[in-house]
């Protein structure tokens, strides 16, 4: 799961959030890639609630 930890430093780097320390990495990287996937998920879902809607 290296590109997740990517991911996730990059988020971290970019909005300043402090580091976790190298015991609790694992746990940050779950948390914030389920926040992560979740706003996807909810993006995604509008787009396809929007193009339907117009659609009809």
């Amino acid at each position: 799961m290296q590109w997740l930890d990517r991911i996730v430093h990059s988020f971290i780097m970019t909005f300043g959030i402090t580091e976790p320390s190298p015991e609790k990495r694992q746990r940050a990287n779950l948390f914030i890639g389920l926040l992560l996937l979740l706003v996807l998920l909810g993006f995604f879902s509008m787009v396809f609630w929007g193009i339907r809607h117009l659609a009809h």
